[in-house]
């Protein structure tokens, strides 16, 4: 039995399951061998797609941790021993091979021993400590600063001179984060050198590769760790799970500080202060810890539970175990953006990137990028700058002083870029304007401005902290003085709104990012420029700029250059162009393994079908400038009346906008056809005024609690609330129906500048190949034109994926609109729904096909 097929698995695997475990594992093992052999520095990729319900997370888990923890290690030993024998009669190379093995197998040795110690003294001070974690370490936390203790709580005085930058002796040190944690020079209760020279020894020894599994939220990293455990590798593998420190600070001082960024800035000043320290950055309880970290598989809840209970901060604990796991699980944001991998030491090198969930992949990657900025938050920060700048000028450096200067010119500039009126924009009463990034800079006239050494300074200086502590004490002050006064009336109404107001926070964090997204190529990326009128005739403070990547290749390469594999997985990823041509453009296509599977229903339980045509043989196209007649509309209407007919329990139906939704809700009323749907079955519309969980709760009721259990239509839009992440099982979906094809709108102009950045793109690298053939040149001109259709049809599978959830569960896919019988179209459905498709060629045969799909299954199931 060869590797591959040994997958151990908790249970009798479905066939879908054992060919995505072996399309992972030979991925992996063929990527480590091109690694190895040629040393190459580009990873190999895999594009896979399973559908919703096939049990994708075990698979993922047993294919991977199987090839990092049982074969790989076997694997490099026999190569080890292969070149021994090799070697022959050569006497030096024969004795540098069995070195090189005795070094492995010691090596492992010597980790293992260390980690056995560890393990011991984990399950040590669960003994000892029972549930009750914290009386073990009360003794380690008997020496807290005292005004840092949750249980005293005095006043640190503040002077004005801990707001003062000094980029010179400060650039070289500004983000101690990005290394590692900044340990007190004593331990508080004499020290565990032995905890320590062990942590030391493991990390040494780094495992590589590691596996970095990403998912879009905690919960869904909670789950898969969930499913870890049922594994046989949940007792043998070390994973840790890595957030921000919102999400696991312990500290209530910090924490109640609320927001994201005076978090962050606030642990730092805590944890690079030598006399009021964190007492959570203990450097023997993050030693223990460690120790419980990795003692088995924990969520993002387990470490913060495990960290209040000793007293020992999570957020640096869990990165600190980070070198000695073979998984590390973290949200989305923490590795696409740069700046956050580099905060949690969140190093690439060798690893096996996993992204799940990844049919978002890319308008995430934008997302993240993307930044938007308010005219009202230019002239916030421009105040705040100029109010720290004249409080201290004095005692500035002269190249602190410049560099201020030099911000507060470049902000003002986009402020007057901003507030000047574009009578042919406003009068159109458009979105806005696209301008490119050189465009803007020429406008504001600050194209001259080195912008790099611009954002170097902001990050290097930590003026960002030192404006936040500023605003701070100046805002405190304000209070005491107001408390103080005695003056009645109006400096008394002052003060209450002094003393009830939040503090203030510096928008120059959201500030830095938009000119480092202005350091972009120019062709990267686009600034959408939206000008608000306001009260008379004025540019209104609502009125924005927002950066938007184009090119999310850019941000995307840093992760395929240092991983050794990456794997994007989903449950809808068709079409694979749609992430080849954006994220991998130049990677040659042998690097790159796409897979789709089948669902673990038999084949019986799916019907697919288009509907080219309503009950009278009217032709049912939905384009944008026909879908709103009074025709289309009613003969849409005849078609749905006769499908809830033979449909039983739950009918879903999505619909390409909330517009075209209330347009046909409006028609259907009028005209009586909503009264006779309804008699069929009552019909719930999906509205923006209530909660997903909501209308399920009530949809959900209808169909098991209804009268005659009628079952019930629920009205739906695609890419809505509905249409993504929610479980239509069972009764709750047999049959889900899309009208139309949703396209996005053609006029949106961020949408048109993306789809000719695609164009300009695949132009240039027609220009670079030579010998191109007139066929090949055709098909990249249309380039944009494939994109736009890409949007369509992933929203289609996004939203027909909610039908079939388990093995058990059976359910109808119709597509109602005519060009859906186009092969062009249909080949971008599923594999799954794909094989069970058919293009009818009238109403009356798709009506014959459903009620006979009914009825077998009812004869099957009963």
């Amino acid at each position: 039995m060869s590797a591959r097929e040994a997958i151990p698995f908790p249970f009798a695997p479905y066939a879908v399951q054992e060919q995505l475990m072996g399309q992972i594992f030979s991925l992996l093992d063929h990527s480590d061998d091109i690694r190895r052999e040629s040393g190459t520095s580009r990873a190999c990729v895999g594009i896979f797609e399973s559908p919703t319900g096939t049990g994708k997370s075990l698979s993922i888990l047993c294919s991977t941790l199987h090839w990092l923890l049982n074969v790989r290690p076997l694997k490099l030993e026999r190569q080890i021993k292969a070149e021994i024998e090799k070697c022959g009669g050569d006497f030096a190379s024969k004795w540098a091979s069995e070195n090189a093995l005795e070094s492995l197998k010691a090596s492992r040795q010597e980790k293992a021993s260390a980690l056995a110690k560890m393990l011991k003294r984990v399950e040590r001070f669960k003994m000892e400590s029972g549930t009750d974690a914290r009386t073990h370490f009360s003794k380690k936390r008997k020496c807290l600063p005292v005004q840092y203790d949750n249980r005293k709580k005095a006043k640190t005085r503040v002077r004005e001179e801990d707001f003062m930058i000094n980029y010179r002796e400060e650039a070289a040190s500004a983000h101690p984060e990005d290394g590692e944690l900044v340990e007190e020079k004593t331990s508080r209760d004499g020290g565990d050198r032995g905890v320590e020279r062990d942590i030391e020894a493991l990390e040494k020894m780094e495992e590589t590769p590691k596996i970095i599994y990403c998912s879009r939220t905690h919960s869904q990293l909670s789950q898969f760790s969930k499913e870890l455990r049922r594994t046989e590798f949940g007792s043998r593998t070390r994973c840790v799970t890595l957030g921000s420190r919102k999400t696991l600070c312990i500290n209530k001082t910090v924490r109640n500080l609320g927001s994201a960024d005076r978090i962050n800035d606030r642990c730092q000043e805590l944890r690079n202060s030598s006399k009021s320290a964190c007492p959570h950055l203990d450097r023997n309880l993050q030693g223990h810890f460690r120790d419980n970290a990795l003692s088995k598989p924990h969520d993002i809840e387990d470490l913060h539970v495990v960290g209040e209970e000793m007293g020992a901060c999570p957020y640096y604990g869990a990165r600190k175990a980070v070198p000695m796991c073979h998984m590390v699980l973290v949200p989305y944001q923490a590795l696409l953006n740069k700046d956050s991998r580099e905060s949690l030491g969140l190093s690439l090198k060798n690893t096996v990137v996993i992204i799940d969930e990844a049919h978002n992949l890319i308008e995430t990657i934008n997302d993240v990028h993307s930044v938007s900025i308010s005219l009202r938050q230019f002239r916030q920060a421009h105040g705040q700058i100029s109010n720290y700048y004249n409080r201290y000028k004095e005692k500035f450096r002269f190249s602190n002083e410049k560099m201020i200067k030099r911000m507060l010119l470049v902000i003002a500039s986009l402020i007057n870029y901003l507030q000047k009126k574009d009578e042919r924009v406003m009068s159109k009463g458009s979105f806005g304007s696209i301008v490119t990034l050189n465009h803007l800079l020429v406008q504001s006239n600050i194209q001259d401005i080195n912008m790099f050494h611009l954002c170097d300074f902001i990050k290097s200086s930590g003026i960002v902290k030192k404006l936040n502590g500023f605003l701070d004490y100046i805002q405190t002050e304000q209070k005491e003085n107001a408390s103080n006064s005695t003056e009645p009336s109006k400096h008394t109404e002052k003060g209450q709104k002094a003393q009830n107001s939040p503090l203030q926070l510096s928008v120059l964090g959201r500030i830095k990012s938009f000119l480092e997204s202005l350091t972009n190529f120019d062709d990267d990326g686009r600034v959408y420029v939206e000008r608000k009128e306001g009260p008379e005739g004025k540019i209104s403070e609502a009125s924005s700029m927002r950066f938007v990547m184009l090119n999310p290749g850019v941000s995307f390469q840093g992760i395929v250059e240092h991983a050794q594999t990456v794997v994007l997985i989903g449950g809808t990823m068709k079409p694979f162009s749609h992430f080849t041509h954006q994220l991998f453009p130049s990677l040659p296509s042998e690097k790159i393994t796409y897979f789709e599977c089948g669902h673990v229903v038999p084949p019986s339980h799916i019907l697919a079908r288009a509907v080219p045509k309503g009950p009278t043989g009217k032709a049912l196209r939905f384009t944008f400038r026909s879908r709103s007649s009074n025709e289309i509309l009613d003969e849409l209407g005849r078609t749905i009346l006769n499908l809830s007919k033979i449909i039983p329990e739950g009918f879903v139906i999505f619909f390409p906008s909330f517009g075209y939704k209330d347009a046909v809700a409006k028609r259907w009323k009028s005209t009586g056809v909503a009264n006779d749907i309804g008699s069929r079955k009552p019909v719930l519309w999906e509205s923006r005024k209530k909660s997903p969980g909501e209308i399920l709760d009530e949809y959900s009721k209808l169909i098991k609690e209804g009268e005659s259990k009628k079952g019930a239509i629920l009205m739906c839009v695609v890419g809505g609330k509905l249409s993504e992440g929610i479980n239509f099982s069972d009764g709750l979906a047999r049959c889900v129906a899309v009208v139309g094809m949703p396209y996005p709108n053609s006029e949106d102009p961020q949408l048109k500048e993306k789809i000719a950045w695609i164009n300009r793109r695949f132009e240039k690298q027609r220009d670079n190949q030579q010998k191109l053939s007139r066929k090949n040149t055709q098909k990249e001109e249309r380039a944009g034109q494939e994109y736009y259709e890409n949007l369509c049809m992933r929203a289609v599978n996004q939203s027909v994926g909610r039908s079939i959830r388990h093995k058990g569960d059976y359910a109808s896919v119709l597509l109602i609109d005519e060009r859906y019988c186009n092969e062009r179209v249909s080949s971008q459905l599923p594999a799954w729904i794909r094989a069970r498709f058919r293009a009818s060629k009238s109403f009356g045969e798709v009506f014959r096909d459903t009620r006979k799909f009914y009825t077998s299954i009812s004869k099957t199931t009963s």
